[in-house]
């Protein structure tokens, strides 16, 4: 397969766990720079309530990897993006795998996608954009939660928040 530059790939060697980078340069055709675009946990030591299992967030780190290295093509929208191609990821992306649905919230490596989102950026050891809360409840929005969209100010709001 060959790749070029601004395409998204899922990649791993033996020292690190999988990661997704945006790919900046390709050097001799061996090997590839990238931006690294890294699971929430990775970044914070911990995924926050209101990160969905397809979010990654946008770090400052790059990194030089074997072209061999590169498992397959991804693709990493903004959540704008996302939003408006999957009403409901987790079902729309995976289907019906119950099994992999029990095993969302203990995934320790990168979800299994081909598709994943981002709205943050990590630079100088704080999260760009600041998020606002939604609905009712005042959570902050989670891509893999269900919504419903006021018709007047298409604010998405929990079906449970406003029954």
């Amino acid at each position: 397969m060959s790749y070029k530059q601004n395409d998204f790939v899922l990649f791993a060697n033996p020292d690190k766990k999988r990661q997704v980078g945006k790919i900046t340069t390709i050097q001799k055709d061996s090997f590839f720079i990238c931006n690294v675009y890294a699971r929430p946990e990775a970044v914070l030591g911990q995924r926050q309530s209101y990160h969905s299992h397809f979010e990654l967030i946008r770090t400052e780190e790059t990194a030089k990897e074997f072209l061999s290295n590169v498992i397959r093509k991804v693709e990493v929208l903004r959540l704008q993006e996302f939003k408006a191609r999957f009403e409901n990821p987790v079902k729309d992306i995976l289907g019906d795998d119950s099994q992999l649905y029990s095993k969302l919230e203990n995934f320790a490596e990168l979800f299994p996608s081909d598709f994943y989102f981002f709205r943050q950026k990590y630079a100088n050891h704080q999260l760009l954009p600041e998020l606002k809360p939604v609905c009712v409840c005042q959570k902050v929005f989670n891509a893999d939660e269900e919504y419903s969209y006021c018709p007047k100010c298409k604010e998405p709001f929990h079906p449970v928040c406003i029954r």
